[in-house]
């Protein structure tokens, strides 16, 4: 059996293809996009892209909460949770809520981490912060629900943090253990969670130490999830923890006893933020503890069920955005006749420079070098200056070339260098980036046109180019 869907995975450095084999042998719950899969909102479509390709149901979020902690480009900024609790007016907090889920489902998002339902205190570490909406337990409860409510009615899942609250800890949790000494089932921080309970199909734990009720983080604690939250609370939905490398996780529960422990306690999800270093000895500590007998088969049975009836309620492939790409994917024009070898590339890429004060080429460009990188690991790129074709230096003969074409019937010099290419490599692919009116000069070569200069656009080039190492000569 594959329990992968015990599991929230992030890729903070990209979906490279170790990632994505990754999240398609698994099929975890869910995967987060941290800012570095999405830089700018080009780079953000190309994740959700590569997501959606997958055709898994996945849960897909970000812990884009507005103010304090802000992640998705393209979406305008906000004054945060605490400005906005200070106006006394909660139909602010659905507006908001009602404009972020809009916005996070139109890049493809199903899911968030947030709202923050943590009440500040004096005592509060940075980490919470103005993420908290109030000092007040009833005044962050009121917020919290009409933020809920605006996601929801975008079609975007929420979760409430961290249970059962973070605001009185002094310490941060990311960086060390972080205890909080005066705390009872009774407490005003757990008003907001209470409250709210209703509205939440899931809820993230926090890496806290509540030392009166028990010596372990929340996350693992059975007193906290099991008895108080699902018994005595009546909770029914999910429950998910905070990032494992977090160190008031990591350093004491990053072990087989400590995914025990969560299973074991009322846990339903593991967030695994750095998947790449850190899920696949979580999985096998998994393994051993089902095949020990230390964790129920059929208590997994059920979480899986309800992981994934969630992902069936909120998972949809058609998002607005997708047809942005589908367009990118349609107007290419695909040529390709040669077998490349994909261990020995070079790509020859045109400098960042706009042709005409019409013209934003350079913003696509100034990203063309960083996709390549993270489409084909050890290849080599060469840049050129697409008016005058000067380069510092010519690929090999052994080496496949792809030369991204840049208006060569304009620029003589640059078209000069592009034929020169055939006498260094018998092996080269052109991608013609910007007029097709260049198509008459490569009729004889390999080539794909993808008439626009757009990210999108040099994105589908290359992934039509990657399909050749699969499927041999590729001809539309």
């Amino acid at each position: 059996m594959n329990f992968g869907k015990l599991f929230f995975l992030g890729f903070p450095d990209g979906f490279d293809d170790e990632a994505l084999e990754i999240i398609r042998k698994y099929k975890p719950a869910g995967v987060i996009l941290y800012p570095g899969n999405m830089k700018s909102v080009e780079e953000l479509q190309i994740s959700m892209d590569k997501l959606y390709n997958l055709d898994i149901p996945l849960l897909i979020s970000s812990d884009h909460e507005g103010g304090q902690l802000e992640t998705v480009p393209g979406i305008l900024s906000s004054s945060g949770n605490y400005a906005m609790g200070k106006l006394g007016k909660p139909e602010y907090a659905y507006k908001y809520g009602k404009y972020l889920g809009e916005k996070l489902k139109e890049f493809g998002f199903n899911m968030v981490f947030s709202p923050v339902l943590d009440v500040l205190h004096k005592s509060s570490s940075a980490v919470t912060g103005f993420r908290a909406f109030s000092t007040s337990a009833d005044v962050v409860a009121e917020y919290g629900i009409q933020y809920i409510r605006g996601l929801k009615e975008s079609g975007i899942l929420p979760t409430g943090k961290h249970f059962p609250g973070h605001g009185k800890a002094a310490q941060d949790s990311h960086e060390e253990n972080a205890i909080v000494y005066d705390f009872s089932f009774d407490d005003e921080d757990i008003i907001p969670f209470k409250k709210s309970l209703k509205e939440l199909e899931i809820l993230m734990t926090s890496h806290v130490i509540y030392e009166p009720v028990d010596n372990d983080i929340a996350s693992v604690s059975k007193i906290i999830i099991n008895d108080f939250l699902k018994e005595n609370l009546k909770f029914k939905g999910l429950v998910i923890s905070d990032a494992i490398e977090m160190k008031a996780f990591y350093n004491n529960y990053y072990s087989k006893e400590g995914v025990i422990k969560f299973f074991n306690s009322g846990g339903d999800i593991l967030m695994v933020a750095e998947a790449r270093q850190n899920f696949k000895k979580l999985y096998a500590f998994f393994e051993e503890a089902i095949k020990d007998k230390k964790i129920k088969i059929n208590v997994i049975q059920n979480k899986i069920k309800k992981i994934e009836d969630l992902q069936r309620k909120y998972y949809n492939k058609d998002y607005s955005g997708e047809l942005l790409m589908d367009i990118a994917k349609r107007a290419l024009k695909i040529n390709i006749k040669n077998n490349f070898d994909k261990d020995n590339l070079t790509f020859l890429i045109p400098e960042a420079k706009n042709l005409s004060p019409a013209d934003t080429t350079a913003n696509d460009l100034e990203k063309l070098e960083n996709l390549i990188n993270s489409e084909f690991k050890n290849c080599k790129i060469i840049k050129y200056d697409p008016f005058t074709g000067s380069v510092n230096k010519l690929p090999k003969r052994e080496e496949s070339v792809v030369s991204f074409v840049l208006d060569s019937f304009r620029f003589k010099k640059q078209l000069n260098l592009q034929k020169k290419l055939k006498h260094f490599s018998s092996k080269v692919l052109y991608i013609i980036i910007r007029n097709d009116e260049d198509l008459e000069n490569y009729l004889s070569e390999s080539y794909i046109v993808t008439n626009s200069t757009k990210l999108i656009s040099l994105y589908q080039a290359i992934k039509a180019f990657k399909k050749q190492f699969l499927k041999g000569e590729v001809s539309v």
